[in-house]
């Protein structure tokens, strides 16, 4: 596979190829959760330090754009509006990505 395509603020990578049994052109995109991952952690240390306690809100998870597709395709688009419903979401099924417990 080829890589077309790059969006960094995302770190959507976009790559093209051919199928090998078919012969037609195939377009894949996978993201870095590794950015999100290192937000998330950052907080925990924030939160562990008692940094920003009770001046700021603090952060509740980190969710990743290949995660934000995933629940957008599973659950429609008023998943990323509904705050609680979203929180329940992720904490069933993504509880890596939390950073603070509700």
């Amino acid at each position: 596979m080829e890589l077309i395509d790059f969006n960094p603020l995302n770190r959507r990578y976009t790559y093209a190829g051919t199928d090998a049994q078919t012969g037609e052109t195939v377009i894949s995109e996978a993201f870095d959760k590794s950015h999100a991952l290192a937000v998330k952690d950052r907080a925990k240390d924030m939160k562990d330090a008692r940094s920003g306690v009770g001046q700021d809100m603090r952060l509740a998870c980190s969710i990743p754009p290949f995660v934000q597709v995933e629940l957008t395709n599973q659950y429609g688009p008023e998943i990323l509006k509904d705050f609680d419903a979203l929180l329940f979401v992720i904490n069933r099924d993504y509880p890596h990505l939390m950073v603070h417990g509700t």
